[in-house]
């Protein structure tokens, strides 16, 4: 796969301030104009602001999830032109006051800052921009057969960012280890900081549906944040963890490395958490400690899946279901202390367990709760 360069998304946002309902639409170019990627979502927001927010933090995830497939790398230039200028001036110059009511900004940029060669940039007329090269395109595969030059033809239309594969259908007919794992992080009192949002402990489970959670299936590991080592007392009070074993603790590059010792064959490993905020915690904190091991980190965004978004889409839930709920759907209680990132891992796993042999039982309970 040629990775690109130069990559444009042109996005825009509607908002029915009515019916309380937003939606979003995007098209991601390469610098030739020829489109990579089409997205489009609706979603449940308050006002215009909420939906904005939104938005952007959709495209943020469409922007991380084609680099993890090798379309773009973190050293392309990324840039993203949307029509929010309030928004979008306010994430350029780093202002979280400046954005008034623009609730959740701190995510969105700690984001631009970790990812040095992305651009958000207003443009007024970012709609038109969207249906002017959604139109040439089509025409272009009207006149020559949907051929780039160059390079094989990819089908437009408007797709999610997250086409979910079942783990079932992903490990058909192969002998997969499924590691499931989970990370806590160090979490803020203030929301308005920007710093302080680290991994501060990994947990995972080795799994294979031949025989279970294997003999040397546990993982737990402190980590020693680098940017900012101090827990906040929210994070102590969630977690359960103190601040001297964190200072004791190696930091995220020995970590990585002896996970990658304990996951050995990457190759035949699917990577599974419970919400992406996992996979990105992980390219967060690879930015930050450019020398934790490249080959596992490879491996974690090639074979990867969402475990959550999966079981919420099997039960028709609107909203993703939380591990605690997911589990009583299945009656099974959780095993240890929440919020414990070994105990979160082994919970996922006897999940899953249970969630592949409930079957059609487990659909039907799914069609009556719609």
């Amino acid at each position: 796969m040629e990775v690109l360069e130069l990559a444009r998304c042109y996005f825009w946002v509607w908002h029915n301030s009515n019916k309380k309902t937003s939606g979003l639409k995007a098209v991601v170019t390469d610098e030739e104009e020829s489109i990579i990627q089409t997205f489009s979502r609706g979603y449940k927001s308050q006002n215009a602001e909420s939906a904005e927010i939104s938005g952007i933090k959709y495209i943020i995830e469409l922007m991380e999830r084609l680099e993890a497939d090798g379309s773009i790398s973190e050293d392309s230039d990324v840039i993203i032109y949307g029509s929010s200028r309030d928004l979008i001036e306010a994430v350029k110059y780093g202002d979280i006051m400046g954005a008034g009511n623009f609730k959740g900004m701190g995510d969105i940029l700690l984001e631009f800052q970790w990812h040095k060669n992305w651009r958000l940039v207003w443009k007024q007329t970012a709609k038109e921009e969207f249906e002017s090269i959604s139109e040439q395109n089509l025409r272009r595969k009207a006149t020559f057969g949907g051929q780039r030059k160059g390079k094989p033809s990819k089908k437009s239309g408007e797709q999610k960012v997250v086409n979910i594969v079942p783990i079932r259908e992903l490990t058909r007919g192969k002998d997969l280890q499924l590691i499931f794992f989970d990370l806590e992080m160090n979490c803020n009192d203030n929301s308005r900081r920007l710093s302080g949002c680290e991994i501060i402990s990994i947990g995972a489970v080795k799994y294979r549906k031949s025989h279970g959670v294997e003999e040397d299936g546990m993982f737990y590991s402190l980590v020693r944040p680098t940017v900012n080592p101090v827990l906040s007392e929210t994070c102590m009070d969630i977690t359960g963890l103190e601040q001297e074993a964190v200072n004791r603790a190696a930091n995220f590059n020995e970590v990585f490395n002896n996970f990658k010792d304990w996951v050995g064959n990457l190759e035949n490993s699917l990577f599974i958490s419970w919400s992406d905020g996992d996979i990105r915690a992980i390219r967060r904190d690879y930015e930050i400690n450019r020398s934790a091991d490249r080959e596992l980190y490879a491996a974690v965004n090639r074979n990867y899946t969402d475990f959550q978004l999966e079981f919420s889409e099997y039960m028709l839930s609107k909203n993703r279901i939380s591990l605690k709920n997911a589990l009583k759907l299945l009656k099974l209680d959780f095993i240890g202390q929440q919020h414990h990132a070994g105990y979160d891992a082994l919970n996922m796993a006897l999940l899953y367990e249970a969630y592949e042999k409930s079957g059609e039982g487990l659909a039907e309970t799914a069609v009556s709760r719609r």
